[in-house]
């Protein structure tokens, strides 16, 4: 039997007459209102519980809309979604009426997220601030001002993580697309890709002549159940093929213990050796990412000299940051005031930046193989360098400029 279909829902009332809801079709116009995938791509961006996130990958729940239409080089994404942790969700809506359109949607869809792992945090907020046309609507701010609490610093190292790993939820949104699911997830299986978690999602749109509309989503697949293969993609570079779903998952936590196990030996080790100039400044505490933190005055959530690994591009670094906040502008202003005779006392030019609501002072260094001794080498010896004058530079002036601004 094939082109199985849902009835409509029966809403049965306290007391009266049963009524059977009717469906309503998402390629037509009633009473003056078009249903088509705009209208659908905007429902689903005003209320994302529609999205039946939480019986696909738990791990996604809790996500904020964050753009529609984000251009990419593969293409605009229809939906972008992002969670408190740094998680993205890339939405796709199709009203599909033919089989081959389907295949052509997955392959796009894939395509986006290929994409989307090339980028880093600031390439993101900068794209989603040119959608939402205007400075300071960046990723950051959008999810800040659903989570005020929210800690910068983690929340830009959750979201770079992902970009660089490509864990990304991809959810295919349409209606009428239950016939043909096998086939769907059989050309998944066939497709090498990112270490995504997958879903497709049929919605079905219903009429109740006095409540209104209902909207009833259903999971038709998702990776969970689909035997795949999965090519792990780092900033667009083929890392790794693995097998079956199991297998799949086995291989990255083996690769993220493998990752989080050399930056905690790493920084365990460089922390050991690192004597620091200014014997009031606390020592960072080694950490299983990228990064080591040395926060400033006047707190460790307002600003931090910070150490890190920026594997994908072969450089290494050390910045100031300071929090996108009134006061973390206010500090950056004071600072910028004096560019001149900072750079003089650090000795050398420095990366200055403000734009999209980040404030930001840094210095970066190349290198070639990070398996070499010698790179190993020139990356200690860089970090033990700046990171003293930093601190000795820029505490000092923060405990000052605090003072002089009320922000102690």
């Amino acid at each position: 039997m094939s082109n199985l279909q849902h009835a409509g829902p029966v809403v049965i009332p306290t007391t009266g007459t049963p009524v059977v809801m009717k469906k309503l079709s998402l390629l037509g116009q009633i009473d003056g209102e078009f249903f088509d995938e705009k209208w659908l791509q905007a429902t689903l961006f005003e209320h994302p519980s529609v999205l039946p996130i939480d019986e696909i990958d738990i791990a996604y729940e809790g996500c904020i809309p964050v753009c529609r239409e984000l251009n990419t080089a593969a293409g605009p994404i229809d939906l972008l979604y992002v969670t408190p942790k740094g998680r993205l969700v890339i939405v796709e809506t199709k009203l599909w009426r033919n089989p081959e359109a389907r295949r052509t949607v997955v392959t796009q869809t894939l395509d986006y997220a290929k994409e989307l792992a090339t980028w880093d945090f600031d390439d993101l907020s900068r794209e989603v601030g040119k959608v939402k046309g205007k400075a300071g609507s960046g990723i950051l701010e959008i999810v800040r001002s659903a989570h005020p609490e929210l800690i910068e610093r983690d929340f830009v190292d959750q979201v770079s993580a992902t970009l660089r790993t490509g864990r990304f939820l991809l959810l295919i949104v349409g209606d009428g697309i239950r016939e043909g699911v096998h086939a769907l997830t059989d050309f998944l299986d066939r497709y090498g890709s990112l270490e995504f978690t997958f879903g497709l999602v049929e919605i079905g749109v219903y009429e109740h002549p006095n409540v209104g509309r209902l909207i009833h989503p259903r999971v038709l697949a998702k990776t969970a159940i689909i035997k795949r293969s999965i090519v792990t993609v780092e900033k667009g570079l083929v890392l790794r093929e693995t097998g079956p779903e199991q297998e799949v998952l086995d291989e990255v936590d083996e690769e993220w213990a493998r990752r989080s196990a050399f930056y905690l030996e790493y920084w365990t080790q460089f922390l050991k050796t690192m004597e620091i100039d200014d014997t009031s400044q606390p020592k960072a505490n080694p950490t299983k990412t990228e990064n080591i933190y040395f926060y400033m005055p006047p707190s460790r959530s307002l600003a931090w000299v910070s150490a890190y690994f920026a594997q994908s591009k072969k450089q290494v670094g050390v910045y100031l940051r300071l929090t996108n906040s009134d006061a973390g502008k206010s500090l950056y202003d004071a600072l910028w005031e004096q560019r001149q005779d900072i750079e003089k006392e650090l000795g050398s030019p420095m990366t200055w930046t403000d734009r999209n609501g980040k404030y930001g002072i840094s210095i970066t260094m190349p290198y070639d193989d990070l398996a070499k001794p010698s790179t190993e080498d020139s990356i200690e010896r860089f970090f033990k360098e700046w990171l003293n004058r930093f601190i000795s530079t820029f505490r000092p002036k923060l405990e000052r400029l605090s003072s002089e601004l009320g922000l102690s």
